[in-house]
């Protein structure tokens, strides 16, 4: 049995990447990411919720977590997200 003459490692179709699964992935971010905001929108509300303060002991420097239920940092990342989804799955092309 002898090669093939143009060599045929494969074909010359267009497949789909990983935009497909990229897709998907921000999706499920996107979701996760909104409930997220509309929680911390309702501790916002809710004058029972209130953030935890540091210790006298722990080291702010390390991690600031405490941002008053601040959801600006959350929208610009769902906004982010949102492209990606628009983006769609990518086409190699031939």
């Amino acid at each position: 049995m002898g090669k093939k003459a143009k060599g045929g490692f494969g074909s010359k179709v267009a497949k789909t990447s990983s935009g497909n699964g990229r897709m998907v992935r921000a999706k499920r971010a996107l979701m996760r990411i909104t409930m997220k905001i509309a929680r911390w929108k309702r501790n916002q509300e809710d004058a029972t919720k209130v953030p935890p303060k540091w210790d006298k002991d722990q080291h702010v420097r390390l991690r600031s977590r405490h941002n008053e239920w601040n959801t600006e940092g959350l929208e610009r990342h769902a906004n982010l997200l949102l492209e990606i989804i628009k983006m769609g799955r990518k086409v190699k092309s031939a």
